[in-house]
């Protein structure tokens, strides 16, 4: 998945899907990791989204998504076995 493999279009599509519930549990959190990602990568629209959707969740868990995400590591390879898989339940 293109996501896991640190493409930012994919990962801020990803984390938005989590957050509005398309296709997928709704899950802020989950959705935050994906942003995250998304804007340390320099996506502008992920950068402008993370700082209200960060205001929603708990001090705690903001600490554990940012170390989650500095800990990401893309997957390389053709990607067929890359299924992100959810953090944050």
């Amino acid at each position: 998945m293109a996501a896991s493999q640190g493409n930012t279009d994919a990962q801020f599509s990803y984390g938005a899907a989590w957050l509005g519930g398309l296709g997928l549990p709704k899950r802020p959190a989950e959705a935050y990791f994906w942003i995250v990602l998304a804007s340390d990568g320099g996506h502008e629209f992920a950068t402008k989204a993370k700082g209200p959707l960060g205001a929603q969740l708990s001090k705690a868990v903001l600490r554990q998504v940012k170390a989650d995400a500095r800990g990401f590591a893309p997957v390389t390879g053709n990607g067929a076995d890359a299924r992100p898989t959810m953090r944050f339940v």
